[in-house]
This record gives structure tokens, C-alpha cells and sequence, in this order.
């Protein structure tokens, strides 16, 4: 299940698709199990991924209409003509495998925050953070984040909007798009699959997962995790929230990685070293 945040603030309701042409509508984002709420995109089109977002919108094929808030919605969803349009597009599975990887900064026992707050202040490892996450292939493209919602609730606002960035919040509780965010999706697998599914999939380039430990232990297991980005905060903290153990076998460290720093870098007194862990072998969709 997952919701879409537009600027027109109508209110958007189906079984499992945005539907539209427009900035002020959505196309076919994907299938999902149930009704879900699609309320407000993003008040600027421009940052998230302007003309190439409303061209990938516009290819969809328009099954149903823009329903406003408000809307006689028993009258939308009687009868069984949408259960047979919703079994049709189930069955129209086209996936767009795309580089799922974790990006994380933990001390010495993996700990990652403490009290809703990073424990230590790295200014430059930050940057690498934000460069790394916020590049593309090419102009046009787009990431998409994948929070928790107490990682997501507790991440400065003055950090968005993020350049050639989606984001995607995981909760079974909310059931609107919380400011600065694109999303609302109940679990992780819903977040790839609105990332790989028309007609987000021609957008996105890479799927960014930043916590916290539910949805990093999710990650892991995806069968499209490929790298852990995992810097290590050479020092002890007080934490309360924990980076989760993986299989070091399975993701091996690299020595030198494209547009990682080497060796070990330190600010404020506090050493840490960037590090990426690659999965030896991808298993098959």
C-alpha cells in the first residue's frame, strides 16, 4: 500500500493506482493490496524530476479518473468491472530491477542514533552522505529514499528538499504523506516495487535505504541489495538505535570504491573511515 503527496490537494483514492496526465494528477504508479490515499506531489514540480516526471506520468493509460475529496467513492469502486481492470494490471507484472543499498555512519556497536539525534557531528562525512545519495546517471534522473517513520520524524526539515531525490515513508499507522515527503508505503517491498513499476521505473535510478533498523534489516534480505555504504565512527557512544548485523561473507568490504574517501578521516577530534560492502552475488529477481 503505499500514497502519493500532489500540490493540487485534491484527495486521490484507488486499489492500486494513481491514475492522470498532468502535474495535477498522477499515472499508474503500480499495483497494491488495498485502497490506499493519495493525497497532495510535490508543490514544485522541478524537484522532482519536472517535464521527465509529468512525460513518464502522461504514458500510462488512463483507467480511471482523478476522484476529489469529497466524491461519491461507493459509486467509484461498485461493481466488478475495476476488480477485473485491477486483476488485468496485476497480471502486468513489468519490473524494472533496480540497485537497492543501505547507507549508514556507525560507532564501534554499530550504534547510529541516540534520543532521536546523531551522537556525533562529522560536517564533511555528512556531505559525502548527501553527495552519494543525491547522484545520478544523468540529468533528469532521480533516487528514491526510503525511510522508517521515527527515523523520518526525526531527520531535520532544513535538509529538504534534496536535489534528484523521492522520498518514500514506511508506516502502517500514517495514512497521509507527511510533509516533504512524495510517499507513504506500508512495507519496504512496496517501496522497490513502486520504484521498479511504471512509471516511476524510467525515473529512478537507485533505491537509498537510511533507516532505521527495521527497514535496514529488510534491505539486507532484498534480493536487489547490492552494496552497504557503512561508514565507521571509530569511537563509543551511547546509542539506542543500531545499525543491523550482516553477513560479512556475503557483503564483502572493498579497499577502494568509486567516489568513496580512503583511508581513515577525522574531524572534531573523531576518527572514522568510508567503507562499502559489496554482496558477492545478486540473486535473480
Amino acid at each position: 500500500m503505499f500514497a502519493l503527496r500532489t500540490s493540487s490537494h485534491v484527495t486521490l483514492l484507488c486499489d492500486h493506482a494513481l491514475r492522470g496526465g498532468d502535474r495535477k494528477a498522477c499515472g499508474r504508479v503500480g499495483s497494491v493490496k488495498s485502497r490506499m490515499h493519495l493525497n497532495s506531489i510535490v508543490s514544485n514540480s522541478s524537484s522532482v524530476g519536472g517535464d521527465s516526471w509529468t512525460q513518464s506520468l502522461s504514458k500510462m493509460p488512463l483507467h480511471m479518473n482523478v476522484v476529489a475529496a469529497g466524491a461519491d467513492l461507493d459509486t467509484v469502486f461498485s461493481g466488478c468491472l475495476f476488480d477485473r481492470l485491477l486483476e488485468m494490471e496485476m497480471n502486468q507484472d513489468n519490473m524494472q530491477r533496480k540497485p537497492v543499498r543501505l547507507i549508514a555512519a556507525a560507532c564501534n556497536n554499530l550504534g547510529i542514533g541516540k534520543d532521536g539525534k546523531v551522537p556525533w557531528n562529522l560536517p564533511c562525512e555528512f556531505q559525502y552522505f548527501m553527495s552519494t545519495i543525491t547522484r545520478v546517471s544523468r540529468p533528469g534522473k532521480m533516487n528514491m529514499m526510503v525511510w522508517g517513520k521515527q527515523c523520518w520524524f526525526s531527520h531535520p526539515k532544513t535538509s529538504f528538499p534534496m536535489a534528484n531525490m523521492m522520498h518514500v515513508v514506511l508506516s502502517t499507522k500514517l495514512d497521509t504523506v507527511p510533509d516533504h515527503a512524495h510517499f507513504l508505503c506500508q512495507d519496504f517491498e512496496s517501496a522497490v516495487r513502486l520504484a521498479a513499476q511504471p512509471p516511476l521505473a524510467d525515473l529512478i535510478d537507485t533505491v537509498w535505504v537510511v533507516g532505521g533498523t527495521r527497514v535496514y534489516k529488510d534491505a539486507l534480505k532484498h534480493p536487489w541489495c547490492d552494496l552497504v555504504y557503512l561508514t565507521h565512527v571509530m569511537a563509543d557512544f551511547d546509542c539506542d538505535v543500531f545499525f543491523p548485523e550482516f553477513d560479512r561473507g556475503l557483503f564483502k568490504l572493498q579497499e577502494r570504491f568509486p567516489d568513496v574517501p580512503s583511508g581513515i578521516q577525522e574531524e572534531n577530534g573523531i576518527k572514522y573511515k568510508c567503507q562499502v560492502f559489496k554482496r558477492e552475488m545478486s540473486d535473480a529477481v
